[in-house]
């Protein structure tokens, strides 16, 4: 029960901040809470989409990015 509340209160939150921009095309979800699949699925029920899965670890996307969007800062991309 508090783990539904947990995951119900985080969904309610996260919705909150995805109505403050318009939301087309495909969602991705990343980071260590796209491996919850009990809060993917309720994004994908509160904001009526699927969420796309990238087929690798969600936790890696984020740190990748980050590494691209430093790599191009420097100058050296």
């Amino acid at each position: 029960m508090i783990v539904a509340g947990v995951h119900n209160s985080t969904v309610r939150r996260l919705a909150a901040i995805a109505g403050a921009i318009s939301i087309t095309g495909d969602v991705v979800m990343t980071g260590g809470c796209a491996k919850n699949e009990r809060l993917v699925e309720g994004l994908e029920n509160h904001l009526k989409v699927e969420m796309k899965t990238l087929g690798m670890d969600p936790q890696l996307v984020g740190a990748i990015g980050a590494a691209l969007f430093a790599q191009e800062k420097s100058g050296e991309a």
